[in-house]
């Protein structure tokens, strides 16, 4: 599977998992992500729906005023809407649902506004959230692609399971 190298990547240095293996739902911690990265994939098998997405830290906005402020006291000129300082940190959630409570995924995604993007961050042409695409394994990417253009109004991306299995298994090793 050939992977663009201008497409960002995960900065695993000092990542962590976040919780135990008791907790539903553990979270890995990446404090030194800077890039936003595609924040929303699934897998929906016959069974289950993996749900994998990357949030940024609550702290966010707070750190941004602060950044700004400090830029504002040291004389920088205010450089529009983009920031000249990257943003750092962030987790990966990993949910999963019944395959058969598919409108609970649905809504879930809903309600977290998975489906909307962040700018840059899901890596399509599209310029609104009705063209919105995502990454997407197993059988019900291909079952279920209606229903999620329907109620979403996302296209899902279909990747191999196998090619996407290896890749990560690489990614581990590496």
């Amino acid at each position: 599977m050939h992977r663009s190298s201008s497409r960002p990547q995960l900065d695993l240095s000092k990542a962590e998992i976040q919780g135990n293996f008791e907790e539903k739902y553990p979270t890995i911690l990446l404090p030194n992500q800077s890039h936003d990265i595609s924040h929303l994939a699934l897998d929906i098998g016959g069974s289950l729906i993996k749900l994998v997405y990357f949030s940024r830290h609550r702290d966010q906005s707070t750190y941004d005023k602060r950044m700004i402020n400090v830029n504002n006291r040291l004389g920088f000129p205010p450089n529009g809407n983009r920031r000249s300082y990257p943003i750092l940190g962030g987790r990966l959630h990993f949910v999963k649902f019944e395959t058969s409570k598919i409108n609970e995924c649905l809504d879930f995604i809903n309600s977290k506004q998975l489906h909307c993007g962040e700018g840059e961050s899901r890596y399509s042409d599209a310029t609104t959230d009705s063209n919105a695409i995502i990454k997407a394994t197993g059988g019900g990417a291909h079952k279920f692609a209606d229903l999620f253009k329907e109620r979403l109004g996302l296209s899902l991306d279909k990747e191999d399971e196998m090619n996407c299995l290896v890749a990560g298994a690489n990614f581990l090793l590496k």
